[in-house]
């Protein structure tokens, strides 16, 4: 018998038949088991967290539908594509995801077969795909751009093996399907891309007419769906690296999932320590190949984390837990040629870690038996709606009769970023460059929403204005222009209680006039010296960060920073803040801390609570230098 099987085994239409069936069996119980989500209706008194991101996912939605350029009129990391992500199904079609999850499908499928049939280690692969089958959760939500990132380093490595045109048809079409959904992940997509065709071509496994065919391809298709889905690419993709590396300043949060540090340096270990082994005993592989297969072996892991631990907080935490079954197995360098016994252990060590993190954090970690049907699929399939808005239109919470009668059908934009009010109580949104307050993290990206509002023709008729953020910044902070902007040229219509909270009417000033920065002066101080603000003088604040503060940045986030705010009545409240929030500036020497104060801003021009000074404090001083350039302007309209 046994002598019987090894000849079968040795059958060329044995590899094709088990590994074929194998693939095809996991890649149908890893097909999503539900088609879309859908956005329910809210209410005021709903978590602040929830508005945000709904209020997001529908604006992507809702600037596609309205024809607005991606880049220059919508700027977000997020492209036209994002739907793909969120599956939120307004206005789309449902064939969209249907391919989509098609083109997903024959990734995974592809992706088993060739595994099993190239690895030299086909117990460990295989190990690391059933653990992908059985253990990966259901919803894939915001990690979809990884995981492509991640099918792409496949792709790749497979090619400098073995080209074959199926493997350029996936590489072209992740690179191009990420581009749009995704930005701050397609920024490795392309280099790697064309990184597998320069080892290619150096060593003339390709004509000239296909390096020609494939280097054009993605960037042509890029090209005809940029006109197709109203994207400014130039624009799009500067703006994109401007909020990444904003992002990567202010946006840090240091609240892990209990033991999610351990779990991380023992996986980065053994990532590091196998990767680090391949790199230097691969004799059969020239230095060209070595660096190029380390750089798709390492980067979608730093790619991963960057995301995962950044913002670190359990959901995050979270994905990069999810990303990591899926990187140990794309990452084939892990596994299919390893010939330590530690080393294979080691792997799957990881594998096993990465599930039991999921294990103990999610309330349905493991959903074995739900992946088995897909008639939650076929059913969404066939109630998708595209105009689900009259769902979430007709059973939401309603603004007062006198707010809806004064904005009418005029245009209207909402600050700092509950954008779904907007949209629920059917209003003519208007949306600003950067639709979110707290995601306007640089100073450049703060201008387009500047000279949004300080343009007469583009400056919504009305404002809804709640004073609101999140980590703990200063809310009028993180616009300054636009929060100068609506004191100096709005008038406050009405403030209603909306749930429990306060919102202001602001109402564009019919004596509209364009607001100037004139500049007054330029001068240093010491770091941590105070600053002293003066009425109607914007400041921009310029801190130099280190050459240790710059490697940080790289490897966990920016350097932290405390606006202190002292009150002449002897308070001292401190905010979160950035060296690039500072730089795009700060002003007043009025301190807000409620919606009606800001109120009193508008209409009074002062409020009852006085600054004495600022001051910047980083939580280590060696971080910076010991000056700081400051910008005075003049506030003239």
């Amino acid at each position: 018998m046994t002598k019987l099987y090894k000849q079968w085994r040795e059958q060329p239409y044995f590899q094709v038949i088990f590994f074929g069936l194998i693939a095809i069996i996991c890649g149908y119980l890893l097909f999503p088991t539900g088609f879309d989500s859908p956005v329910m209706p809210s209410q005021p008194s709903d978590p602040w967290w929830t508005l945000l991101d709904t209020s997001w996912v529908m604006t992507l939605n809702y600037v596609k539908m309205h024809g607005f350029s991606w880049g220059t009129d919508f700027i977000f990391t997020y492209g036209p594509l994002s739907q793909l992500s969120t599956r939120f199904g307004w206005g789309e079609s449902r064939y969209l995801f249907l391919s989509f999850d098609i083109f997903l499908l024959l990734n995974w499928i592809l992706m088993f077969y060739y595994a099993l049939k190239t690895s030299a280690n086909k117990w460990l692969t295989l190990s690391l795909i059933l653990i992908i089958t059985l253990f990966l959760p259901i919803w894939i939500g915001g990690r979809i751009s990884l995981y492509l990132l991640m099918f792409l380093a496949f792709w790749v490595r497979q090619g400098m093996e073995t080209k074959t045109v199926v493997g350029f048809i996936m590489q072209i079409g992740i690179v191009v399907v990420c581009f749009f959904i995704k930005f701050n992940t397609a920024l490795f997509c392309l280099p790697f891309f064309y990184l597998g065709i320069a080892y290619l071509a150096y060593w003339r496994k390709l004509r000239t007419f296909e390096i020609v065919l494939y280097s054009l391809a993605p960037l042509i298709l890029i090209g005809l769906l940029s006109v197709y889905l109203n994207v400014s690419v130039f624009h799009y993709v500067s703006s994109s690296f401007d909020i990444i590396s904003g992002y990567n300043e202010i946006m840090y949060e240091e609240y892990p999932q209990p033991n999610a540090n351990i779990y991380l340096i023992i996986v980065a270990a053994i990532v590091a320590v196998v990767a680090a082994i391949n790199f230097f005993t691969r004799k059969d592989q020239d230095w060209f190949k070595r660096i190029a297969v380390a750089m798709l072996t390492t980067i979608p892991f730093f790619v991963a984390y960057k995301q995962g631990f950044t913002r670190s907080n359990p959901g995050y935490n979270e994905d990069f837990f999810c990303c990591l079954l899926v990187y140990l197995f794309t990452a084939t360098e892990l596994h299919y040629q390893l010939k330590s016994r530690i080393c294979q252990g080691a792997v799957l060590l990881a594998a096993v870690a990465g599930v039991h993190y999921i294990y103990m954090n999610q309330d349905k970690p493991f959903q074995v038996k739900e992946k088995l049907s897909k008639s939650g699929y076929v059913e969404g399939f066939g109630r998708f709606d595209t105009n689900c808005d009259v769902i979430f239109k007709s059973a939401a919470a309603k603004f007062p009769a006198s707010v809806l009668q004064k904005i009418g059908k005029q245009r209207v934009d909402a600050y700092p970023w509950n954008v779904r009010m907007l949209i629920e109580n059917d209003l003519n949104y208007a949306p600003r460059p950067i639709i979110q307050g707290y995601s306007s993290y640089t100073k450049s990206l703060e201008e387009h929403n500047f000279e949004f509002y300080n343009n007469p023709a583009t400056a919504p008729e009305y404002v809804l204005y709640e004073y609101n953020t999140l980590d703990e910044r200063y809310p009028v902070f993180d616009e300054s222009k636009v929060n100068e902007a609506l004191r100096l040229n709005y008038s406050v219509d009405e403030l209603f209680d909306y749930g429990g909270k306060k919102l202001l009417l602001l109402h564009k000033r019919s004596d509209f006039q364009k607001i100037r920065f004139e500049k007054v002066k330029e001068y240093a101080i010491m770091l941590n010296d105070p600053l002293e603000p003066e009425k109607d003088i914007f400041y921009e604040i310029e801190m130099y960060p280190g050459v240790k503060s710059k490697l940080l940045s790289i490897v966990k986030h920016g350097p932290e920073i405390k606006l202190e705010v002292h009150l002449k009545s002897g308070g001292q409240p401190k905010f979160k803040t950035s060296r690039k929030l500072l730089e795009a500036g700060i002003f007043g020497d009025d301190f807000i801390e409620t919606t009606e104060d800001f109120a009193d801003l508008v209409t009074k021009g002062q409020t009852n609570k006085k600054v004495y000074y600022y001051t910047f404090k980083p939580l280590r001083d060696s971080d910076f230098k010991a000056k700081m350039r400051v910008t005075a302007y003049k506030v003239v309209r």
